[in-house]
């Protein structure tokens, strides 16, 4: 713990003697969060106000990417012609049914990369970061 007030808080003139003292107290466990602590007069009272500066800044999140199939020129019809002539019998022949699906996934994620690929676009953060 660190005392961040370094100077008088309080000052009082009795019999032409001006004692200062500092009488108000703030304590940090973490210093270099704070970057000044001041004292300012207030003028109509023996304490004056104290005040601290800290060096809070809001960290940036990273760009978000957003992964997704871009259909813009995606056409239907040759689509359904591709899928004609994918070897499905190849998946008929298999005879362990998790090499039938990994097959059948391939010949599929393959058309649709052909006809629909996959794009991927950053976007940068706009929103304040304590909303989500």
């Amino acid at each position: 713990m660190k005392q961040m007030v370094k100077s008088a808080t309080r000052s009082v003139t009795r019999n032409g003697v001006c004692t200062e003292t500092c009488s108000d107290l703030i304590f940090n466990n973490v210093p270099q969060q704070c970057s000044n602590a001041c004292v300012f007069p207030v003028g109509w009272s023996d304490h004056n106000m104290v005040y601290i500066t800290g060096n809070t800044k809001i960290p940036k999140r990273p760009p978000g990417v957003i992964v997704k199939r871009s259909f813009n020129k995606f056409s239907c019809e040759e689509f359904k012609r591709d899928l004609a002539v994918v070897p499905w019998e190849l998946i008929y022949l298999e005879d362990n049914l998790a090499h039938a699906s990994e097959r059948f996934t391939e010949f599929l994620a393959e058309m649709m990369s052909r006809h629909a690929p996959i794009r991927k676009r950053t976007v940068k953060d706009c929103c304040a970061p304590w909303i989500d």
